[in-house]
């Protein structure tokens, strides 16, 4: 795992090395060019691990390489057939078969694919976040990285997803549906994202949040409970007729080792971010307390439903702009200095001894592109 801690150095390392040099355009200096050379920087970095990775990196990326080959292979008429047998939306065979016609390799459908994902991250951090370095520091650290070298087609549309955003602060509600409805192409449960148009228009009183903390403390104690069973006949109905029918399979048995973890800091993130965003909460601030619950929420969930876990990263990252946004608030720098402090740490000793010890993404160990594919 080398290689993902010296990414976590030179993304800190890179920042203090841009803002100690004077970025000028017209003899006047700008920051705006200080954080795009950084956000280009860390992304061609990234980037690099990304698409120059070897097939056995990413516990899926076999999987979308035969995808790529197959869907190539096979003639137009049958897409939408191979496509429902195989449970894989069409629009993303059809994008893998338009790829085929500039380059047959299957290697072409991972370089894609990274720089899409990295690409519209990278531009986003860039756009909107007041702390970009940890806002990278958190891509990685979040395990949001890794799972874009696993789980390549739902990140590219989580990446979608996340510069969508701008359209619920814009007040575009066509815009926003355009990119659900692109993003979802590529992978169906990104409609889950589309009442959040809506959801970020409430105006949080603290009853709310009581009501939501309460909640999620009597759904936690019932998850954790062996004998609690939740609504198989229920949920196996609903899941009958989707893609994802698998997940609901494991009803009950949700991912447990590490979600602890992740919960308590997800619910972390949101004290901080209601603490410091609820007060005279503009558009913008609501958007990120919807989502950070929204977050929450599904970490919860994720105890009993793993399909929970396979719908967090839609709203989980909105943590990289909500979180620097949150510390930014805070008007003494002391303050601030020691929330970073405190976020770093914890998200560094969890990264390590959580996400990497279990490495359920296959992520590890690194290996460099093998040109015998």
């Amino acid at each position: 795992m080398g290689i993902y801690i010296f990414t976590l150095f030179l993304v800190c390392f890179l920042w203090i090395a841009v803002n100690r040099v004077k970025f000028t355009v017209k003899g006047k200096e700008t920051l705006d060019n200080q954080r795009k050379t950084y956000a280009i920087c860390v992304g061609l970095w990234l980037f690099s691990i990304a698409a120059l990775r070897n097939y056995t990196v990413g516990a899926d990326t076999r999987t979308y390489l035969n995808i790529y080959s197959r869907s190539n292979a096979i003639e137009w008429k049958s897409v939408f057939r191979w496509a429902d047998s195989m449970m894989i939306e069409p629009g993303y065979v059809i994008s893998n078969k338009l790829l085929g016609y500039i380059n047959h390799n299957p290697r072409f459908i991972i370089i894609v694919s990274s720089a899409i994902t990295i690409s519209l991250v990278s531009y986003c951090i860039f756009k909107n976040s007041k702390m970009p370095w940890l806002s990278f520091f958190m891509f990685v650290t979040l395990g949001m990285f890794g799972e874009s070298l696993c789980i390549m087609r739902q990140y590219v549309s989580v990446a979608i997803i996340l510069t969508s955003c701008n359209a619920i602060k814009e007040n575009k509600v066509f815009k926003f549906i355009i990119m659900i409805l692109l993003a979802s192409l590529i992978h169906t449960s990104a409609l889950i994202v589309l009442p959040m148009f809506w959801l970020s228009k409430i105006n949080w009183k603290k009853i709310h949040f009581y009501l939501i903390f309460g909640f999620s403390a009597l759904l936690f104690y019932m998850t954790m409970s062996t004998s609690f069973r939740f609504n198989e006949n229920l949920v196996n109905f609903l899941a009958k007729y989707t893609a994802y029918d698998r997940y609901f399979r494991k009803l009950n048995y949700g991912g447990r080792s590490g979600a602890v973890g992740l919960a308590l800091i997800f619910f972390s993130f949101l004290i901080l971010i209601i603490l410091n965003l609820h007060n005279n909460a503009d558009k913008l601030k609501r958007i990120y307390i919807t989502f950070a619950i929204a977050s929450a929420l599904l970490t919860i969930v994720s105890f009993v439903l793993s399909i929970s876990e396979r719908l967090l990263p839609f709203f989980s990252v909105i943590f990289l702009f909500s979180i620097p946004e949150a510390i930014m608030e805070e008007p003494k720098h002391r303050i601030r200095f020691q929330y970073t402090v405190a976020i770093c740490t914890v998200l560094l000793f969890y990264y390590i001894c959580i996400v990497s010890r279990a490495d359920s993404m296959g992520i590890i160990p690194y290996e460099i592109w093998n040109y015998s594919w």
